[in-house]
C-alpha cells in the first residue's frame, strides 16, 4: 500500500449533518483507509449522536 496523508476527516450522521474535524498532526500513514475509517468511528461511537461514516480527504504520496 502506498503512504499517505490524511489532509481531512468530516464525521457524516444519520440525520444528514456533518462535522468536519481538524487535523491536529499530519503524518505518513501506510495502513488501509478503511482501517483507519473504522477506528475513527469506534472512538466516536459513545457520543450521543453518534456518527455513520466518515468521509477522509486523503494525498497519496
Amino acid at each position: 500500500m502506498n503512504p499517505y496523508i490524511i489532509e481531512g476527516v468530516t464525521l457524516v450522521f444519520y440525520n444528514g449533518e456533518r462535522e468536519r474535524l481538524t487535523v491536529v498532526e499530519s503524518k505518513e500513514i501506510s495502513r488501509h483507509p478503511r482501517v483507519i475509517r473504522e477506528q475513527i468511528l469506534d472512538k466516536f461511537s459513545t457520543m450521543a449522536n453518534p456518527p455513520v461514516d466518515v468521509e477522509l480527504k486523503i494525498r497519496w504520496l
